[in-house]
């Protein structure tokens, strides 16, 4: 819904390979499918195939293109696609690294510590992918585009406070909520 606001490109940031392979099964199948058009980041991929699917980015304009990415991977940082040549960066989840003998570690040392293990194992490193997936949409002043943070976690105060002073969220129930939202937005912002 929130790619069809507007005829542009899009990057889904996606929890896991997983994930993102259920995401693409069903952008298959979608009834609209013809209306756009989808790349998917696939395990391994090398610089060539890296440059290929970030060069399907350069067009603009005639049919929306929604890329599928993992968060935390190559596609979170390190790129700029200005202006036009992204609209709009949609984040399932909140970016929790998975379980690990070393992250174990660290939320028992800062448990100890701080009092607050989950948190510096697991929760802030998380956020810290969100932010830099949410940072491909705007990467110069002139830049226009949403993001949009897909977890009900984001609505709870310890996910609130790590916010950025900058971010404005608008927090939404229902897709008719989303699709009025979106309008609007983009009423404020034609080119």
């Amino acid at each position: 819904l929130a790619a069809s606001s507007r005829t542009g490109n899009y990057l889904v940031f996606l929890p896991s390979y997983g994930y993102l392979q259920q995401v693409r099964q069903l952008l298959r199948v979608h009834p609209r499918r013809q209306d756009f058009d989808f790349v998917v980041q696939v395990p391994g991929m090398d610089e060539a195939l890296k440059q290929q699917f970030l060069s399907r980015f350069e067009a603009f304009g005639q049919k929306t293109l929604i890329g599928l990415a993992v968060m935390g991977s190559l596609f979170n940082e390190g790129i700029d696609l200005t202006g036009e040549r992204l609209s709009g960066v949609m984040i399932v989840g909140v970016g929790l690294p998975q379980i690990s003998p070393e992250r174990e570690i660290m939320s028992q040392y800062f448990a100890g510590k701080l009092g607050r293990g989950f948190e510096f194992a697991y929760q802030y490193p998380g956020f810290n992918k969100v932010q830099q997936a949410a940072g491909r949409v705007i990467r110069s002043e002139a830049d226009v585009g949403f993001v949009l943070l897909l977890d009900d976690r984001y609505q709870k105060p310890d996910y609130q406070q790590l916010f950025p002073d900058e971010w404005q969220p608008v927090y939404l129930s229902d897709e008719r909520t989303l699709s009025d939202e979106l309008a609007e937005f983009w009423s404020l912002h034609r080119s």
